[in-house]
């Protein structure tokens, strides 16, 4: 799975459950797998060995704690989590910026890179995790590189931490989106 199919994929995930949320679970779960049975090509990752393990542990945890959950209580989870908890919010800028006059800026520039890259809006703000996760996987290194380095990192620490002690399923994704996050970033300025 390359490192876009990966973002993308997890965009989807992050993103509020709709009808398709299950089977959405079910082939981010077969495709975790075949890049663990598989040495081909074409199942090959860009991630390294101990990220995809970091990974797939992380999903596991995420996967078997809500999978038995019906549609209706993982939207109320979803809701509750996300939505009604500002600290925990899937917006960057908000955290990174408040209510303020630079997130108002920020999100007139998020509107204007996911126009350039193609990325549909849906019915979130520009700067929700599902846009950004897919205008992430679209930009160029260095750019990709400096846009998580001074927004996404930064945004989603402040999240992941609001998690701390709540053993929230949602948890895991997060940490998911925040390692591959670092480990691109990393590996598109050389380090390892």
């Amino acid at each position: 799975m390359t490192r876009q199919k990966m973002f993308d994929e997890l965009s989807r995930l992050i993103n509020y459950p709709n009808e398709n949320y299950r089977k959405i679970l079910t082939e981010f779960k077969t495709q975790l797998e075949e890049i663990n049975t598989s040495g081909s090509e074409e199942n090959s990752s860009d991630f390294s060995t101990d990220t995809l393990r970091y990974v797939n542990e992380s999903y596991e945890r995420f996967y078997n704690s809500i999978k038995y959950l019906s549609r209706e209580e993982l939207e109320e989870l979803y809701t509750q989590t996300f939505d009604i908890n500002p600290v925990s919010s899937l917006e960057i800028g908000w955290h990174l910026f408040g209510e303020t006059y630079e997130r108002g800026t920020f999100l007139v520039k998020m509107r204007e890179t996911l126009r350039e890259l193609a990325v549909e809006e849906s019915s979130e703000l520009p700067d929700h995790i599902t846009h950004i996760l897919l205008a992430i996987s679209r930009m160029e290194g260095e750019e990709q590189s400096e846009f998580s380095e001074m927004f996404l990192a930064p945004a989603l620490n402040k999240i992941i931490d609001a998690f701390e002690g709540k053993s929230n399923p949602y948890e895991n994704l997060l940490r998911i989106i925040s390692i591959l996050i670092k480990v691109n970033h990393t590996s598109e300025l050389g380090v390892n």
